[in-house]
């Protein structure tokens, strides 16, 4: 079993996550404390978990994310990786199901853990001698710290600065109405995307909190640092991952052929999951607010993650009950993705759908024939894959209902059961 941190001294051993007993909802992490710049080696001896769901994230440290592993792996493609200084391995579990993970390591020169203590010592001498000379301040302090959520300030202290250099005019990739996003290049070379934000003086302390907790997970774009940026760039700029093919709503409009049923179906299946982590594995919950196919970005294999958290929040509980829960609101724009996806173009009226208040109008929007279905692609021939499709559009008006006030409707969907519905659809294609 696994829960919390564990930090490794030891030069050589052996971590990972092989219980008989497999608990959904684990968070847990494995520390292994290398001099800075010395080889650490990691050698995976097995990896069996729920693909998409379950998943093993290996950083740079606390910050930086190296690799992302999810699913089973084959003895031939085990992966060995061979890094240096501070290493964190996240395992975190979205299902029951599975056999586990382990691997060996090697620390070539560790950190000694008895320095470390002695140094701890130290500073709690120290601090509790500062703390009796200035009581009465910093008891000030904690008070008005426990009330306050955390602030940006806590965000600048936890992410890494990156330096990069931006062509405002040639690398502009994309932009919405609060943010502009830019192609960079960091100083180590790699290619980043840098979003700015079009109001400099806008707080961005509540993106960065939510993107550290969550840009973990496989389907979440991940949150690399905050920018030092060169030519005219003077606010705050976050720094993230790369996505090679953009945005989902570009692929479809521009190249919506090779977007098969097959990679559609994998695209939906992949981003539930995400939001499925915001919704019911996260403390407090996140509400996204701004699930569109802009918001979802492709990489070279047709891989999704989710972005787009300048809207985030955490689930607010004090919300007047006549208004729509924001999990509902998250829901029911997933549904409209849902109606993307199937037909191949974005739907014009998005707040109107919010609306609705017969069920007639979401049969309208969704259609459930094959020529609501997009015509760039050929019709499934096997009966099994036109079934999939049509849940699939039952689906979609389940998700849109869950923000409509219509009369009788009272089951509104949660994001666990729709993933369990969607898998029930990649069951039907997968079928001989």
């Amino acid at each position: 079993m696994c829960n919390g941190k564990k930090d490794v001294y030891d030069p050589d051993g052996r971590i990972g996550y092989a219980s008989s007993s497999y608990v959904k909802g684990l968070t847990c992490q494995w520390i292994l404390h290398g001099k800075p710049g010395t080889p650490v080696t990691l050698s995976f001896i097995h990896i069996n978990i729920t693909k998409n769901l379950d998943f093993l994230a290996i950083n740079n440290g606390t910050k930086q994310q190296i690799a992302n592993f999810s699913g089973s792996y084959s003895e031939s493609d085990l992966p060995k990786m061979n890094l240096t200084g501070e290493v964190t391995i996240i395992f975190a579990t979205q299902t029951d199901e599975g056999e586990g993970w382990s691997a060996k390591f090697h620390i070539s020169s560790p950190v000694d853990r008895n320095k470390k203590v002695w140094l701890v010592i130290v500073i709690v001498v120290l601090a509790n001698y500062i703390s009796h000379c200035f009581a009465f301040f910093v008891a000030l302090a904690i008070l008005k710290r426990r009330r306050m959520h955390k602030t940006s300030m806590d965000s600048v202290e936890e992410l890494m600065q990156v330096r990069v250099d931006i062509n405002r005019e040639l690398n502009r990739i994309g932009e919405g109405p609060s943010a502009i996003v830019y192609r960079a290049v960091s100083t180590n070379g790699n290619t980043v995307a840098v979003k700015s934000r079009r109001d400099s003086s806008s707080d961005t302390g509540l993106e960065e909190e939510i993107l550290l907790k969550s840009s973990f997970h496989p389907h979440i774009v991940s949150l690399l640092g905050h920018a030092q940026a060169q030519n005219g760039l003077r606010q705050r700029c976050l720094i993230f991952e790369f996505m090679q093919r953009g945005s989902l709503r570009w692929n479809l409009r521009e190249d919506g052929g090779t977007l098969d049923w097959e990679k559609r179906l994998e695209i939906v299946l992949q981003i539930c999951s995400a939001i499925q982590m915001l919704h019911m594995y996260s403390k407090p919950p996140i509400f996204h607010g701004n699930i569109t196919s802009e918001n979802i970005l492709l990489d070279e294999f047709y891989n999704a993650k989710l972005s787009g958290f300048g809207a985030a929040s955490y689930f607010s509980s004090t919300r007047n009950p006549e208004e729509t829960s924001e999990m509902a609101e998250d829901i029911c724009s997933f549904g409209l993705l849902l109606v993307e996806l199937l037909q191949g173009e974005p739907v014009v009226n998005r707040q109107g759908c919010r609306n609705f208040s017969r069920l007639e109008q979401i049969n309208d929007l969704v259609g459930g024939g094959i020529e609501f279905l997009d015509q760039r692609l050929a019709i499934p021939e096997e009966n099994w894959k036109v079934m999939g499709l049509a849940k699939l559009g039952e689906i979609a008006k389940w998700c849109i209902g869950s923000c409509c006030r219509i009369e009788g409707n009272e089951n509104d969907a949660k994001i666990g059961d729709v993933l369990s519905g969607l898998r029930q659809v990649k069951q039907l294609f997968c079928s001989v």
